[in-house]
């Protein structure tokens, strides 16, 4: 609402400079009596349109840097580098290590045959749980355990990926709402061997300490 009624300031102010700048050109060149001619109001009407455009065209760029500043993420994947080796073969799945593992037994047989894709020895494998909704499971490549993630992520932008990781970083960034709950933001978590934690450090508009 301010930048709104900042613009509508900035336009009046240029209407007034306008008008008044064509008016006294007018009036150097004594070309008006008590009306000004039908081209200077013409006139009026094309310089204000240009002004407009011009200041259209300045409130757009600078909303588009403010938007980049504010999800601009302030960490990155180098930030936190990956611990551990690659044993160079995948173990067998682990049903065991998850209670949950069997719900999913497939989709997570299907993920072992792959190579590691995070945090060096691990698998990130992720499926679908509904209408713009994922669920996340991560295997250690080494041993066959499983982890899967008790939250979900929905809700990210269009053209966003809810899931970002490198092989050689602990840090997963997710996009998104966590179990649809609290404003669309980009979430940092750190994988540390067992468990993602959630990093305070946070774009979007929710902050947390804990």
């Amino acid at each position: 609402h301010l930048a709104a009624e900042r613009v509508n300031y900035v336009c009046l102010v240029l209407n007034h400079k306008v008008r008044k700048g064509i008016y006294q050109q007018a009036s150097s060149a004594q070309l008006y009596s008590e009306t000004l001619p039908y081209g200077y109001d013409n006139a009026i009407h094309r310089h204000m349109k240009t002004f407009l455009m011009i200041l259209l065209v300045v409130f757009i760029c600078v909303a588009s840097v403010s938007a980049t500043a504010k999800d601009k993420n302030p960490i990155s994947f180098k930030d936190y580098p990956a611990t551990g080796a690659y044993v160079c073969k995948n173990a067998k799945l682990d049903l065991k290590s998850n209670l949950e593992a069997k719900e999913f037994k497939t989709r997570l047989q299907t993920a072992i045959k792959g190579t590691p894709n995070f945090a060096n020895h691990y698998i990130v494998s992720s499926w679908g749980c509904g209408a713009n909704c994922e669920m996340l499971a991560i295997i250690d490549a080494n041993t066959g355990h499983i982890y899967i993630s008790p939250f979900t992520v929905c809700c990210w932008d269009v053209g966003a990926e809810p899931l970002s990781y490198e092989l050689d970083s602990n840090l997963m960034i997710i996009k998104g709402m966590i179990d649809e709950e609290g404003p669309n933001g980009t979430h940092n978590y750190i994988w540390n061997g067992k468990d993602l934690k959630e990093m305070a450090i946070r774009t979007g508009e929710r902050l947390r300490s804990d």
